[in-house]
C-alpha cells in the first residue's frame, strides 16, 4: 500500500475539518485580541451574558471533543499502523540498493553477476562492531561449473545515513504532515495561547 493511495475516512475527513476550524478560531481570538462583551444581538433579541470569560472556555471544551472525535477516527483508519509499514517498506528499498550497489562496486574486475540474495534485512543481523558488514556473496564461474565466493565489507554508516532522506522525503512527501500530523500539532500549539 502506497502513501498516495492511503486515504482518511469520510468520518475523519469531517472530524479533522471540525477541529482545524475550532482550533483557527482559537488561534483567531487570542492574536486577533477578541474580548468578548455582555451584549448579544441575535436576530433582533438583546441577551446579557454574565460570565463573557466562559465563551472562550466553551470553544476550547469543544475544541478538546473534536480532537478526541478526530483521534478516533485516526486511529480507526489504523493510520500510524499503515504508515509505518510504508515507511519501513520504503526504508528498506531504499537500503537494499544501497548493499547491492556497495557490493557490485568491490566484487572483483569482470564480475557481473551475484548468485546470492542480499538485502537490508539479512545484513542487519551480521555482527557489526567495527562498523563494517562482512558479507559473503556467491557469484557465478564463468563456465557454469560452480560459484565463487567473495567476503565484502560494507560500511555500515553508508547503509544508515540513507535514513535521513527517507524519512525527510516520506515525511513531506504527499499528505503524510498535513492530513494525518498537521491538525494534532495545530491543537498542540494552540491550547496554551489561551493560558498564558
Amino acid at each position: 500500500m502506497s502513501s498516495e493511495n492511503f486515504e482518511l475516512s469520510d468520518g475523519a475527513l469531517r472530524q479533522r475539518r471540525n477541529l482545524m476550524s475550532v482550533t483557527l478560531l482559537v488561534v483567531f481570538t487570542h492574536f486577533a485580541g477578541v474580548e468578548f462583551g455582555e451584549q448579544v444581538k441575535f436576530m433582533g433579541t438583546s441577551f446579557k451574558i454574565t460570565n463573557p470569560n466562559f465563551i472562550i472556555q466553551f470553544i476550547l471544551i469543544i475544541q478538546a471533543y473534536f480532537l478526541w472525535r478526530f483521534y478516533q477516527y485516526f486511529y480507526h483508519d489504523k493510520v500510524t499502523p499503515a504508515l509505518k509499514f510504508q515507511y519501513r517498506n520504503q526504508l528498506s528499498s531504499t537500503q537494499d540498493k544501497e548493499i547491492l550497489s556497495q557490493i557490485f562496486k568491490k566484487l572483483p574486475k569482470g564480475v557481473q553477476l551475484i548468485s546470492s540474495s542480499h538485502t537490508y534485512s539479512d545484513i542487519q543481523k551480521l555482527d557489526s562492531s567495527a562498523g563494517i558488514y562482512e558479507v559473503e556473496v556467491n557469484s557465478p564461474n564463468s563456465d557454469n561449473s560452480g560459484d565463487n565466493k567473495h567476503l565484502i565489507e560494507i560500511s555500515r554508516k553508508s547503509i544508515e545515513k540513507k535514513k535521513f532522506p527517507v524519512v525527510f522525503g516520506f515525511a513531506f512527501r504527499g499528505k503524510i504532515i498535513t492530513d494525518f500530523y498537521l491538525p494534532l500539532i495545530f491543537v498542540i500549539l494552540s491550547v496554551p495561547l489561551n493560558f498564558v
